[in-house]
């Protein structure tokens, strides 16, 4: 086994120093030498003279050197080695801080030179937008073009450009909503008279073609557990939006009145799936014969109206899964904590949710065409992707996507120091200790960083350290400010930052040299996640790329986390909370739920997955 490792690690070796070696002699071109250089590699590609697997070693030296001159970056061999990854079809764990996005560099210059049309799919819009002006000169330097993707439907003529570009950038759901506009246009281009492309073209007619997406070939995904897990859970549904009053306002409000006196256990119960459904005694009042229900206004059963109202009512909260912004309803991902403006919810949820808050109640919007984001990132010829936390998700990433996982080293070795985790009866006792914890850090000039579940936690703490006047940035989606200015100024001396998770992925703080001296950047988890991911991302702020920083957990026994999933651990909690001491672990039992309720999602994943290639097979069976 030794010698085994041995002569893997020799190759490994071998390897590295090859690309170092050719990088070495590509810093004797010029920059049009260097294009040539890639031009070259391209000519080889497309005239079958070079096998894919010797592209690898030029195309990483390329890589490096490019980086070189526009960033002036050395790209570390961790760096080049989950390029290299990652051009191999796997996934790249590398830990917070050691340069994922440029890791993803050489493979999509790779890509690139292949002329496959490389789709870089980030977890969400900023990021992508990020990371295509950060790398965008080093690409154009070689003579490799690259495209950003707008969100909408509307940019169709933009997306088209980008879509063209070798490498194109874009957060990871645009990708599967432009798949299912092509599909949409392609399925009704079909159902044209036989030769109406000609008659258009001869009488001069504009005919509109679908986006140009070049096929699905290589897609590279940053955050891939972020993309293919967290965001896996529903499906994707491209919908059409329709303006004005709903026609069925009437109905909605009366279902919501009718829900309000319905009593859980008795009138309604939820299910291990987390749906609501009436029971036969609930089905017996809101059937009464003295109501009066609006039978011409219903586009589905009165029931149904019933359920969503009790789902609005004792299920979704006002700033945790979504936020009023004037007339308006918008969906809070709970994933990333990000605000989305042109989402709705389906089956009359958003319309019961509009009823709850007393805004206008539109109409419901018409789905058109779905796809869930295991289908559509399987249809990739080439998959592989980034994260820095892959806890509990191996066995999925491996039987859904195939994927297998390779962890990268450190570079340097890790100083995060974790402080033990403090344990409270009630949450009003935990946001006090927080406060003064957060006071108790920032005198010593250290930079606090404060992790919050929701938007409305964001809030209550943001009020507390308002009313002992310190001073605060908060980061939660619904502020106007700049994320990347927030985010950049966290790593300065004594600045405090509550976030929600917004600050968990793909941000990077620096951190001012006195600030290194202190001890660097504090980072507090005020309560833990369903996925312990989550948390770990957050706590990855801190202590990157050798830099001292340390992190803390607080948890009470009322937290989310427990009441919902663990009701015996929050009793457990109450009990340890008023002992002399926080001696006790209790990490590994949080860690062990958060176990179990990624399996529970698994399980719900698979299950949409399955249901969604039944329809598909059924549609195309029936499809002339």
């Amino acid at each position: 086994m030794r010698k085994l490792l041995a002569r893997c690690q020799n190759d490994s070796n071998r390897w590295l120093a090859d690309i170092v070696g050719t990088a070495q002699k590509l810093k004797g071109l010029t920059d049009q030498g260097l294009c040539n250089y890639v031009n070259d590699l391209r000519e080889s590609v497309h005239s079958r003279h070079t096998d894919r697997s010797d592209l690898i070693a030029p195309a990483l030296a390329v890589s490096k050197e490019a980086s070189r001159r526009v960033l002036g970056l050395e790209l570390y061999d961790v760096q080049l080695t989950a390029a290299r990854v990652l051009i191999e079809n796997q996934i790249a764990e590398m830990q917070t801080g050691e340069g994922k996005t440029i890791s993803a560099l050489p493979a999509a210059i790779f890509g690139g030179i292949l002329g496959q049309g490389v789709h870089v799919a980030t977890p969400n819009a900023y990021l992508a937008d990020r990371d295509y002006h950060e790398l965008r000169e080093v690409y154009e330097a070689i003579g490799i073009s690259i495209g950003l993707l707008g969100s909408g439907p509307n940019q169709t003529n933009a997306k088209r450009s980008a879509y063209v570009r070798d490498i194109t950038y874009g957060p990871g759901y645009e990708f599967g909503f432009d798949y299912l506009r092509d599909q949409m246009i392609l399925k009704q281009n079909s159902r044209r008279p036989i030769g109406q492309s000609s008659l258009n073209t001869l009488y001069g007619d504009q005919v509109e073609y679908p986006v140009q997406t070049r096929g699905l070939r290589f897609s590279i995904v940053d955050e891939i557990d972020n993309v293919l897990i967290d965001d896996a859970s529903s499906p994707q549904v491209l919908s059409e939006f329709r303006p004005g009053e709903a026609t069925d306002k009437d109905a909605v409000l009366i279902a919501r009145k009718l829900a309000l006196d319905l009593l859980q256990k008795i009138d309604f119960d939820e299910n291990a799936q987390g749906s609501i459904e009436l029971t036969d005694l609930g089905k017996q009042k809101i059937y009464r014969p003295e109501l009066t229900i609006p039978v011409d206004q219903l586009i589905r059963p009165w029931a149904n109206y019933v359920e969503s109202a009790l789902r609005a009512i004792h299920q979704y909260a006002k700033d945790v899964h979504y936020v009023v912004n004037g007339n308006d309803i918008r969906i809070v991902e709970q994933s990333t904590g990000r605000i989305f403006e042109d989402r709705s919810w389906q089956s009359g949820l958003h319309q019961a949710i509009e009823a709850k808050e007393g805004v206008s109640i539109t109409p419901e919007s018409i789905p058109l065409a779905q796809i869930t984001r295991q289908r559509f990132y399987r249809l990739y010829a080439h998959l592989c992707g980034m994260t820095g936390t892959t806890a509990n998700c191996e066995p999925e990433l491996r039987s859904i996507y195939q994927l297998s996982i390779q962890k990268i080293p450190l570079r340097i070795p890790s100083k995060r120091i974790f402080w033990p985790t403090q344990i409270f009866e009630n949450s009003d006792l935990k946001w006090r200790s927080i406060a003064s914890s957060i006071a108790q850090v920032s005198a010593t000039g250290r930079p606090v960083l404060i992790g919050t579940r929701t938007i409305l936690e964001s809030q209550v703490l943001a009020e507390l350290l308002s009313g002992a006047q310190v001073d605060f940035q908060l980061l939660n989606g619904k502020q106007d400010a700049d994320e990347a200015a927030v985010v950049s100024d966290a790593g300065k001396r004594g600045r405090i930052t509550i976030a929600t998770n917004l600050a968990g992925r793909g941000t990077d703080i620096k951190l001012d040299p006195k600030v290194k001296n202190a001890g660097g950047l504090h980072v507090i988890v005020s309560e833990c996640h369903a996925s312990y991911r989550t948390d770990r991302q957050l706590i990855g702020r801190c202590a990157r790329q050798g830099d001292p920083g340390s992190c803390q957990t607080f948890v009470s026994a009322d937290d989310w986390l427990f009441t919902r999933y663990a009701p015996w651990f929050a009793d457990a909690l109450c009990w340890l909370a008023k002992q002399s001491d926080n001696r006790y672990d209790v990490d590994s039992k949080i860690r062990k739920i958060q176990a179990n309720i990624e399996r529970e999602q698994y399980g719900l994943r698979s299950q949409l997955l399955r249901q969604n290639q039944n329809r598909h097979k059924i549609f195309r069976q029936v499809t002339p």
